[in-house]
């Protein structure tokens, strides 16, 4: 283990234009979030563009915005009304008078915050930025490095803007999980109920991805945990699937895992787990909103149209019917088959009309036929100048037919024989060692990295392209919603890292597992007189564990026992996040506290003993004292105000 002591930076806004106030914001966010080694010179718009389209309003609040305008008396006192009243601004005008009954400057001085500004709408009044001036009331930014008792003792003061550092994701109680028995409709919480009643958690299968292969497959819950309250946010989808989870919680995209926050509107997730076409959602979408043709709809999914009509009939799906149908229009029909060259098969698969009834009303509205074989007038056959080794629907078809009276498995060891030096002993899948294939994993027959290439038998490859293009679907998100505050939980699976919730593939629990290294970082505590460092089970560093005072050898040992249970409840199974309920409170955590002079006086009247209350707790009052005669040093904060 590691014992290191409280510490503070200031980490304030240097920059104050537009660009300076946005990279504040990235800078302070990335800490709650841990992913500051994603910040470059350019990345702040996107992030905080991200920040702004989910209405993550709390990091905005970070970014101090100066403002000056000089314009006649009048104007400006009905300006300044809006800011004279938000308890999160504060004006002055040149003589540095606060108070809008006396005289009066042709210039007024505001200092708010980019939250601000952007949920009154105001960015109008940017046009007013400026560096800070003397007349300016400042704010200022802190970065502590506490234990987690302090920090949420900390957290509690009003006027200060507070980011602290991510922990834990999870999902709403609310969640309905995918059950191998489709009679299965527990929620999440459910689940956790049942897991307190003591009954066979164990013995429901929930659906899981295989992320190697793409195949939903069913495993056990090995676990299930209540996380308490959380904030959380709701991800709604374009065809309507929608999520309520914390703002860490991953997902699974098409460019890999990604957390909620790092999504925005118009990005894609995977959802369903069924396949697609069995969505009435889905299907009303695409077939009624959208206005496609089942021949369209097939094409784009490659669907088999007899199965897109299964299930329209099944839901019930059909479109509003015309006074007056398509097929029974002289012009329309003449211009579908004979001016376009449609067959009456093509035209009835786009439009979903039978071919009896189309040849029905060619007759009765006098279309000329076009002959015997008029068919295939001016049309190329589909497999012209293709072979087995460069098109998949060539192979298929021959796997199907035969071809020159070979049989199947001739065709598959002919078509395999450009990969046989990639072919492992047995399928990656199954274990089969018989009719084994290749599989390119990005569905690029061209790309023949071996990396890209899995050996599968002919079974287990089929079921791939199966799933792969009907399970997931890559739908779009239009809204990412704040909901406040609600009770959440989380799952362990047994062998996998994720399950469907609401339809939507996300991430189970995950500390990471390297987070604290293989050594738990804690807080020395300030009455203890010992040295910091590493420690190990038997020595400190510059001295021996057995010299020290009974009641810090102590102290120093459960520290040890609890990072040893932590790194053991590791090993054996048991996910970062249930470990980590073995770790005090001493454990290292992270806070960024930004505001006003007036915020940070009475905070130290309140943490500070050597400035104010006598009777705060020793560990808030180690930072505090320190902070306090930072301020004092810099010139941030008047003394008589403490």
């Amino acid at each position: 283990m590691k014992l290191i002591k409280q510490s503070f930076e200031f980490i304030n806004q240097t920059d104050f234009s537009l660009v300076g106030i946005k990279k504040h914001i990235e800078r302070c966010a990335r800490v709650s979030y841990k992913s500051e080694n994603k910040i470059t010179d350019t990345s702040y718009e996107k992030f905080v563009n991200m920040l702004e389209s989910r209405g993550h309003d709390r990091p905005l609040e970070f970014g101090t915005v100066y403002l000056s305008r000089t314009s006649q008396k009048e104007d400006n006192m009905e300006w300044l009304d809006k800011y004279a009243y938000n308890p999160w601004s504060k004006f002055s005008f040149g003589n540095g008078s606060t108070r809008i009954n006396r005289e009066l400057r042709n210039t007024v001085y505001v200092t708010t915050n980019y939250r601000v500004i952007k949920e009154h709408h105001w960015e109008d009044d940017l046009q007013y930025l400026c560096e800070p001036t003397e007349y300016h009331h400042k704010r200022y930014t802190v970065h502590m490095i506490l234990d987690r008792g302090v920090m949420d003792e900390f957290r509690t003061h009003v006027g200060l803007s507070h980011l602290a550092e991510s922990t834990r994701y999870c999902v709403s109680g609310d969640t309905l999980l995918k059950y191998k028995n489709p009679n299965n409709h527990y929620t999440i919480k459910e689940l956790w109920e049942d897991k307190q009643n003591k009954n066979k958690l164990s013995q429901v299968l929930i659906e899981v991805l295989n992320i190697d292969t793409g195949i939903l497959e069913h495993s056990k819950i090995k676990n299930i945990f209540n996380n308490g309250i959380r904030k959380v946010y709701k991800i709604t989808t374009e065809l309507g699937y929608s999520l309520k989870c914390t703002l860490d919680h991953q997902i699974y995209t098409p460019n890999d895992w990604k957390s909620l926050s790092e999504l925005k509107i118009g990005d894609k997730i995977y959802v369903n787990g069924s396949p697609i076409y069995q969505n009435k959602d889905w299907l009303e979408y695409h077939y009624l909103k959208l206005n496609k043709t089942v021949t369209e709809i097939c094409e784009e999914f490659n669907f088999k149209s007899d199965v897109i009509r299964k299930w329209l009939h099944k839901y019930n799906i059909v479109k509003p019917k015309l006074e007056k149908q398509l097929y029974q229009d002289y012009d329309w029909l003449y211009n579908q088959n004979i001016t376009l060259n449609k067959t009456f098969v093509d035209i009835g698969k786009e439009f979903g009309i039978n071919v009896s009834t189309l040849k029905k009303w060619a007759k009765k509205l006098g279309i000329p036929n076009k002959g015997t074989g008029y068919f295939n007038v001016g049309r190329t056959p589909w497999n012209k100048g293709k072979t087995e080794f460069d098109d998949e629907r060539v192979a298929n078809a021959l796997r199907t037919y035969h071809h020159d009276g070979d049989s199947t498995e001739k065709i598959l060891k002919e078509d395999t024989s450009r990969y046989q030096k990639y072919i492992k002993s047995s399928c990656e899948i199954c274990g089969a060692t018989k009719d084994l294939e290749v599989h390119h994993k990005d569905k690029n027959h061209s790309n023949n990295n071996p990396n890209n290439l899995m050996t599968v038998c002919s079974s287990c490859h089929q079921q791939i392209h199966y799933q792969s293009l009907t399970s997931l679907y890559g739908d779009k998100i239009i809204a990412i919603t704040e909901l406040g505050e609600e009770e959440v939980f989380d799952l362990e699976i047994e062998n996998y890292h994720n399950y469907v919730a609401n339809g939507i593939i996300v991430h189970n629990c995950n500390y990471s597992k390297d987070k604290f290294g293989r050594e738990v970082t804690f807080i020395k505590p300030c009455w203890l007189d010992i040295p910091l460092g590493d420690y190990g089970i038997s020595s400190l560093p510059g001295d021996n564990i057995l010299g020290l005072e009974e009641k810090t050898r102590v102290f120093i040992n459960s520290l040890l026992d609890a990072e040893d249970y932590y790194l053991t409840l590791l090993g054996q199974g048991w996910t970062p996040q249930q470990a980590r309920s073995v770790l005090p409170l001493g454990i290292k955590s992270e806070l960024i506290s930004c505001g006003f002079e007036d915020a940070w006086a009475n905070f130290m009247r309140r943490r500070s003993p050597k400035y104010g209350d006598p009777g705060a707790h020793p560990m808030a009052a180690e930072i505090a004292d320190k902070l306090c005669e930072e301020f004092l040093k810099r010139g941030f904060i008047d003394k008589k105000k403490i």
